[in-house]
């Protein structure tokens, strides 16, 4: 599986085939995604939006720390988000 198929189910709406992420694949994006500085990041989320996407995933229960980890070591991102997940995993 690759980075774009890995974390998602396809469905057809109205016709039409239509990909949606799973909500830890989501948030490892976002910190992928992270950075706003150069051309391809200008319009980034930025961290802040990264770790509010983590602490409401984990919070409502739509993702599990093992899922997110996955896809992070998946996505090349595992070093900047564990020691986010670590932090907010210790506290609750």
């Amino acid at each position: 599986m690759t980075r774009l198929t890995s974390g998602t189910k396809d469905y057809t709406i109205e016709g039409v085939r239509v990909r949606i992420y799973n909500p830890a694949k989501t948030v490892v994006d976002l910190f992928r995604y992270r950075r706003s500085a150069g051309k391809r990041y200008q319009k980034s989320p930025g961290l802040n939006l990264a770790l509010e996407g983590l602490r409401e995933a984990l919070r409502k229960r739509k993702a599990s720390p093992a899922e997110i980890a996955r896809y992070a070591e998946e996505a090349g991102v595992w070093k900047v988000v564990q020691p986010y997940l670590e932090a907010i995993t210790a506290n609750a």
